[in-house]
């Protein structure tokens, strides 16, 4: 999984994945539990490829479609964007598709408890509002803010049914350090919609008080969310995670995050301070074998 999220023609600070290995180190833990921890080594495996594979690849592609609906609206004359945003719809339906059939099959249906079913269920639901938002974005009738919003609640409905996985597990150590790991993930989504707000509205050469209010709301919710997680984590996870971006980069980020929204900036081109506050890229790959054994 690609650990970058980039927009057409803009590259700004607010687009990098930061403090989270996406749910790949989540999955490395999870298959690093042993029969005598609180998953057995069957209920490890299906929760990794059945059940979060599948997740994690339909939020990436949910991700990205995103990003480019929110530039389609911005630019609607763009026939690059338009095509590219096609693809991207085709990509995610796909992915939709192939988590329908991971959440039907008998390794899932035969372990999965009611809880987890339900929100199994949830987010093919939400998977199925895909159609609403293409139809409303291809119309233009739809706003920036909305429309990231409603792609936000697909994704987040994914990671409820991780929760619910989780949460049926006795070892409350072991739960809580992937709760972790997923709260991470849930902070590298909102840094990636503060950046398609911001690239939709450096497109559009207007930057209004909501959506400098969103990008604030969802800055400090990130912080928030960043520092409870690293705090818990344990030094294997926590040194893994500090490989794949540093101390110094996660403060670059959230210098970005401020210096995006405490800038004036009403109409026309944004100012040097807001398109240059790009912090250190990560790497795109990372071994996380090694920090679970």
């Amino acid at each position: 999984m690609g650990m970058r999220h980039r927009s057409i023609g803009l590259r700004v600070g607010l687009l990098i994945a930061v403090p989270a290995l996406s749910l790949v180190l989540l999955y490395a833990f999870v298959a690093s539990l042993t029969l005598s921890n609180a998953l057995t080594q069957t209920r490890s495996n299906s929760v990794r490829s059945d059940v979060g594979n599948p997740i994690g690849i339909f939020q990436l592609e949910v991700a990205a479609e995103r990003g480019l609906a929110v530039l389609s609206l911005a630019t609607p004359g763009s026939q690059p964007i338009a095509s590219q945003l096609g693809m991207q719809e085709a990509a995610t339906s796909r992915s939709l598709a192939q988590l329908q059939q991971a959440f039907s099959s008998p390794a899932v249906t035969a372990s999965a408890s009611s809880a987890e079913q339900t929100a199994m269920r949830t987010v093919l639901a939400q998977g199925a509002e895909l159609n609403r938002i293409r139809t409303a974005v291809a119309a233009h009738a739809i706003g920036l803010r909305t429309a990231i919003a409603d792609y936000d609640s697909i994704i987040w409905s994914g990671y409820v049914v991780l929760d619910r996985v989780l949460y049926s597990e006795v070892s409350v150590q072991q739960v809580t350090q992937a709760i972790d790991l997923i709260n991470l993930d849930r902070a590298r989504q909102m840094t990636l919609a503060e950046g398609d707000l911001l690239a939709g509205d450096i497109a559009m050469r207007r930057f209004s008080g909501a959506d400098r209010m969103t990008i604030a709301s969802l800055a400090a919710t990130r912080q928030q969310l960043v520092r409870a997680s690293l705090a818990d984590l344990q030094d294997r996870y926590r040194a893994a995670i500090d490989s794949f971006v540093t101390a110094p980069a996660r403060s670059a980020i959230a210098t970005a995050e401020a210096t995006v929204a405490n800038t004036p900036w009403h109409a026309g081109a944004p100012p040097a301070g807001v398109v240059g506050a790009t912090p250190p890229l990560p790497s795109d790959q990372t071994n996380v074998g090694d920090c679970c054994p």
